[in-house]
């Protein structure tokens, strides 16, 4: 009976293993979003916080004047403040595998219909900031990855931009890639790092760009997320008040897209 239990108990740990949740949630507080907007920009009005619903899905209703929205973990937001002032504190709430590939995938949920008010646009997407433990301050990471609807000048446009960047060194690319609207279901954007070798990869709603940045540091230690909007529509817009949504997928189980061969989620669980 105690071995049928012991083995029991060992399958579950197995198991438990083999399906480990890696969720990252954005539960960042207003109050902290106001201190980092005013130390960051100097505005404490300008930051508002995303809503955020279940599987680390964020969404705002567009509003009908400039307004810049953000969110992330409290522990990530606290970790951006106390950098402003000291950056020998390493970036990153969570730490991840520093070597090896890691995936992150972002989800569109909701997207409005193309943009066609001139001098309009609004930007959905995410950026991730890390940083070594062994020299904070000096392997600084910085990624973005943002959709991008706009009319401006007159000439309706919409595309995604990834940018990699080394903000130590100041060195960093970017490429863009255009879009047509409305995208399909269940449009997918996945990222790929490649720690030992300082490389960013992009999957475009299942075709694998290749390396699209090779000037971001290695060996990255620790990472936090930070979904963001950024709108500015003029108040005829027929947009205003269009529901925006995607979420942020850090999770191997939940990720769609495949990526090169032996590439794991954040939390260091393989991708099947």
């Amino acid at each position: 009976m105690e071995k049928i239990a012991l083995g029991l108990l060992t399958g579950l740990l197995l198991s438990s293993m083999t399906h480990a949740e890696c969720p990252y949630s954005f539960d960042a507080h207003p109050t902290q979003l106001a201190i980092y907007s005013l130390l960051q920009e100097g505005n404490t009005t300008m930051l508002k916080p995303l809503v955020t619903t279940a599987a680390q899905q964020v969404s705002i209703s567009l509003p009908d004047m400039p307004q810049k929205y953000m969110t992330s973990s409290r522990n990530g937001i606290e970790n951006l403040i106390q950098r402003i002032s000291d950056h020998e504190v390493a970036a990153g709430d969570i730490t991840i595998p520093n070597t090896g590939k890691l995936a992150l995938e972002l989800k569109i949920d909701r997207l409005t219909s193309q943009m066609k008010t001139p001098d309009n646009y609004y930007k959905f997407g995410v950026v991730i900031y890390g940083s070594s433990d062994q020299a904070p301050g000096q392997s600084d990471l910085m990624i973005e990855l943002s959709l991008t609807n706009s009319a401006i000048n007159s000439n309706p446009e919409a595309f995604i931009n990834i940018m990699g960047a080394n903000i130590a060194t100041h060195r960093w690319e970017a490429s863009s890639y255009p879009l047509n609207l409305p995208l399909p279901a269940e449009y997918r954007v996945g990222l790929y790092l490649d720690q030992d070798k300082g490389r960013l990869g992009a999957i475009i709603n299942g075709k694998d760009k290749g390396y699209i940045s090779r000037k971001i540091p290695k060996h990255i230690d620790r990472i936090v997320i930070a979904p963001f909007v950024l709108s500015d529509l003029d108040p005829t817009n027929p947009l205003v008040g269009e529901m925006v949504a995607g979420s942020v997928i850090t999770d191997a189980s939940q990720m769609k897209l495949k990526y090169p061969g032996g590439t794991r989620d954040i939390c260091g669980v393989s991708l099947r």
